[in-house]
């Protein structure tokens, strides 16, 4: 076989499976809304995570965290290189459930 066919044969193959594992990640995204994202019945329902690819808090149901995770990665691929002010840790917050929905509250010192 020449070396042409083994190089295109190893590139499409790489493709499909980039392709496979974006796929993935969209499909565990798409079936939750936004909002069902932050409700709650209590405070134990409530998890602070980064508000997006430039940090900041945030707080979600805890049954979410690890879609909101793989979203993250997508987020942070798509907006490779942005420049991003700084934010407070996520240690200088904390999840409250307030009116039905997760919210992130900054500690007091």
């Amino acid at each position: 076989m020449n070396s042409r066919k083994i190089v295109f044969i190893v590139i499409l193959a790489l493709v499909i499976i980039f392709a496979i594992y974006w796929f993935y990640l969209y499909t565990l995204l798409r079936d939750v809304k936004l909002e069902e994202l932050n409700n709650c019945e209590a405070n134990s329902d409530c998890v602070i995570v980064a508000a997006g690819i430039c940090g900041g808090a945030s707080a979600i149901n805890d049954n979410y965290v690890e879609k909101w995770q793989k979203h993250l990665v997508i987020e942070n691929k798509k907006h490779l290189g942005i420049a991003c002010k700084d934010t407070l840790p996520l240690s200088f917050f904390k999840a409250e459930c307030i009116d039905g929905k997760c919210k992130a509250v900054q500690i007091e010192s």
